[in-house]
């Protein structure tokens, strides 16, 4: 079971959620429409736009749109990922 650390005086008490402009795994995963699981394979393998903010991945909302709008019309994520995939071997 893993134990979570006590928040710091001062710290907001709330979930820990980034959500605007910037994403973080589960925001992205609602914004996409798959799992925070699904997320974390597609950093893992490069590909999905993401950054790292000391250590935590985040995702720039701008950049994920402009990743959803490249995939072809009536392709899935994971359709096109795979052709990504294929293309690139």
């Amino acid at each position: 079971m893993r134990i979570v650390p006590k928040k710091q005086k001062g710290q907001g008490c709330g979930p820990r959620r980034i959500n605007g402009a910037m994403l973080d795994v589960a925001g992205a995963a609602d914004f996409i429409g798959v799992t925070p699981n699904g997320i974390r394979a597609r950093v893992a393998r490069h590909r999905i736009p993401y950054r790292r903010d000391h250590g935590r991945i985040v995702f720039l909302k701008a950049e994920l749109e402009v990743f959803m709008q490249a995939l072809p019309v009536g392709c899935s994520v994971e359709d096109a990922l795979a052709c990504v995939h294929h293309i690139g071997e």
